[in-house]
């Protein structure tokens, strides 16, 4: 007969009574996220992407083909399409929030400051859109439109004081009241003068190229204080370092100018057009040119540091961080270059053509932008 052990039996039983009494709740782990590299192309699609090694984190499909820069702002990313939709987004989870619809082709990069969104649209319309509802508060028709082809560029809005600054191909740069949609100033270089770089704003000074090959200097009250003149067309939006004004010109070379007195400091020669608008960190400046290569530039001599090659046109911008310069080529791939040495840290081919320029996202609270559309640089 066999024996029964009571003491154990009964300790087993008020074990396993003890556990179950004392079950945690089936709670869901907290969402974990990392930085990311945000970037779009002519595929139609936007990928986050991991800033340290070009791992996906998560992918959209806008249906669309995106040449503007995202911006990231008040936690959203905003996605302007050129079939005329903004698409605001959930920037850690790749989730679509809301879809804001424009009416018409989207190639400029917005800018975002207090609870409103600014972008100019191809119909030559700058608006103002509401980051609360997506309504649009109010809208400014400079009765300008830009042409649709490869090379048509339109000028995206920046920021100074009270005031959104933008420059149009009917030859004028306007001031814009950003709370009400008034028209403050507008400086007229003359018809056939073709605004479609985007304004830096600087020191009391608003510069911005033209297609008439001049950089312009402005007062923030639109008088014209000096002009620079290049051999080419300048597309590419210029940006404020070091006392130096820098920007690209359709004659192969990137400028570097005396902010002061609009005398030129030095001249890099590519060997093609640069489009793309330079980012300066320090005191280094990188540029991507038509020549397929991104060039990093001593400000001090503007003597070459390195050059990167890749295997298409540069109309992408920079943007460095942390160390490492990231940016898209026609080639389809989205690259990170080492600043110190220009030695590549990873590559990602996202199949398809990148003109759009890159956005990181650290989780900190801050965006980290190309210097289209006047935002700043380190």
């Amino acid at each position: 007969m066999a024996k029964l052990f009571l003491p154990a039996l009964c300790a087993t039983v008020l074990f396993f009574s003890s556990c179950s009494n004392k079950m945690s709740s089936d709670d869901p782990l907290p969402e974990t996220f990392d930085p990311s590299v945000f970037v779009g192309s002519q595929n139609q699609i936007v990928y986050a992407l991991d800033p340290t090694n070009g791992k996906k984190h998560w992918e959209y499909a806008l249906n669309a083909n995106l040449k503007s820069t995202p911006l990231l702002f008040n936690s959203f990313l905003y996605l302007p399409a050129q079939d005329g939709y903004i698409h605001k987004m959930d920037p850690k989870r790749g989730k679509l929030v809301s879809k804001i619809s424009i009416g018409a082709a989207l190639t400029s990069t917005p800018i975002g400051d207090g609870n409103l969104v600014y972008i100019i649209a191809d119909n030559g319309i700058l608006y103002a859109i509401r980051a609360s509802d997506d309504g649009i508060q109010w809208q400014f028709n400079t009765n300008n439109t830009v042409a649709s082809s490869v090379d048509a560029f339109t000028s995206s809005p920046a920021i100074s004081g009270s005031n959104i600054i933008f420059g149009s191909t009917d030859g004028k740069v306007y001031a814009v009241d950003k709370a009400n949609g008034t028209q403050v100033w507008a400086y007229d270089a003359g018809t056939g003068h073709k605004f479609s770089s985007s304004p830096a704003v600087s020191g009391g000074h608003i510069y911005i190229g033209n297609e008439d090959n001049n950089l312009y200097a402005l007062h923030t009250d639109g008088t014209f204080e000096w002009k620079f003149t290049t051999g080419g067309s300048i597309k590419s939006s210029p940006i404020a370092y070091a006392g130096s004004i820098l920007v690209g010109s359709d004659d192969y070379k990137l400028y570097c100018v005396d902010s002061s007195s609009g005398l030129v400091r030095w001249a890099f020669p590519t060997g093609e057009r640069v489009i793309s608008s330079p980012y300066a960190s320090g005191q280094v400046i990188y540029v991507g040119s038509y020549d397929d290569s991104l060039y990093a530039i001593r400000i001090h001599d503007g003597s070459r540091k390195w050059a990167f090659p890749t295997g298409g046109t540069l109309r992408s911008s920079p943007l460095v961080y942390n160390g490492v310069v990231y940016f898209g080529s026609v080639d389809k791939f989205l690259y990170a270059i080492d600043t110190a040495n220009g030695f590549i840290r990873w590559e990602q081919n996202i199949n398809g053509s990148i003109e759009s320029s890159p956005v990181i996202d650290d989780l900190s609270g801050k965006s980290y932008n190309a210097t289209i559309s006047g935002l700043s640089v380190d």
